[in-house]
């Protein structure tokens, strides 16, 4: 992950993540997937260190791969490639994740020698290989690469058929003390876990969906504890769920708690949770509060129900806010702490339509309304463009 190099004022870039934090899930596991190369994880979304020690750790790798997630890290990578091309020309710049997917064109006019679509595990390893044995990149599915001053784009590879077949993430690369989402008083060590992969949901604001083909893939029960041991192992006491839509399978996560509570694992838990699943399943937000849930973030998105309509987030005729306020006083009553997140900006909206801060408060503990970004692989960005609401699709 990028260094922050630029920051916004009042609030900063990274401001949450400064008081709560966890590793991104993505880079234990493509470095587990290299296998026996040399590799360092660096993830300057929590390190601090100064410029000229950024300029020397970027100087000492044959190969610089960086995760692009969204248009908040998207300048930091950008200034980063074009130091590496200032301190270390020879070095391969390979870039992945959900922005460097949507954009992948772009990232390589831009200063990226090859882009990994989607998922890496099977291409970002294949990629290696084929560098280290001079071989040509024509043939590796999922890529984006130039070649001469072409810019080449390889047909997409295949999900994984099952979520299984990802290598087991090598957290030994990462310093798991210095990352901590104080879920409690003595917070400690804290880890990311990928219960399962996608979004079956077709929100209209939302790239993740669009990212993962409207697909949502799961590990399986026995991989999954595997997982939580290694980290229990390690020390770790806390763990974040890394799912776009965690809960999506009630089933599917009442038997992950119910395992979890066997195993008397006592982690402190972080996840998303939809409202609508809190809603219908109040028995599983018991549960996974017996067995360590702390703290949610709930895509509450509007508290009109015609704009919530227009996101298409699948709440139904019951989308309302007697509805949210039923939802948060579940969560409460089983000691969760409800982050709310909100969606505005996105139609037209009347007066009586805007979104209220002070009430949205009244539904979580903290409220985050956010502005609709226009990304490429965000389903609105056409609809709207289409009526003459002047989005663009820019990098």
């Amino acid at each position: 992950m990028p260094k922050i190099l630029f920051d916004t004022w009042p609030v900063g870039n990274n401001a949450l993540g400064r008081i709560s934090n966890g590793p991104a899930a993505t880079l234990p596991v493509l470095a587990a997937a290299l296998g026996e190369c040399r590799c360092t994880v660096f993830d300057g979304l929590n390190e601090r260190i100064s410029l000229g020690d950024y300029r020397n750790l970027l100087r000492g790798y044959d190969l610089i791969g960086i995760s692009v997630v969204s248009p908040l890290t998207a300048l930091d990578t950008e200034i980063t490639v074009k130091l590496i091309k200032r301190v270390n020309p020879q070095a391969l710049i390979v870039l992945g994740g959900h922005h460097a997917t949507a954009y992948d064109v772009e990232w390589v006019e831009k200063g990226a020698d090859v882009v990994v679509r989607e998922e890496g595990e099977v291409t970002f390893p294949e990629l290696v290989d084929a560098v280290e044995s001079g071989r040509d990149l024509s043939g590796i599915a999922g890529i984006t690469y130039r070649s001469g001053d072409e810019i080449k784009r390889n047909p997409d590879r295949t999900f994984l058929p099952d979520l299984d077949l990802s290598p087991m993430p090598d957290w030994s690369l990462m310093d798991l003390g210095k990352y901590n989402l104080h879920l409690t008083a003595s917070g400690g060590p804290t880890a990311v876990v990928e219960t399962a992969r996608g979004c079956s949901h077709g929100c209209s604001f939302c790239s993740a969906s669009t990212m993962w083909r409207h697909t949502q893939r799961f590990k399986s029960l026995p991989r999954l504890m595997e997982e939580l041991r290694y980290l229990k192992s390690l020390g770790v006491r806390q763990v974040a769920f890394a799912d776009d839509n965690f809960g999506g399978d009630a089933e599917q996560a009442t038997e992950v708690f119910e395992a979890v509570l066997r195993e008397d694992l006592r982690f402190a838990f972080w996840s998303f949770f939809r409202a609508d699943t809190a809603d219908k399943h109040p028995d599983l937000v018991a549960l996974a509060a017996k067995a360590g849930l702390r703290s949610v973030y709930v895509g509450f998105e509007h508290l009109t129900p015609r704009i919530n309509e227009s996101y298409r987030k699948g709440f139904g005729e019951t989308n309302s806010y007697e509805r949210f306020r039923r939802v948060y006083e579940t969560f409460r009553k089983n000691g969760i702490m409800v982050y709310g997140l909100f969606v505005h900006n996105y139609r037209f909206e009347t007066r009586e339509e805007r979104l209220d801060a002070h009430k949205c408060r009244t539904i979580c503990d903290l409220s985050s309304p956010k502005k609709f970004t226009p990304m490429r692989g965000v389903a609105a960005l056409d609809e709207l463009g289409a009526e003459g609401m002047g989005f663009k699709d820019t990098f």
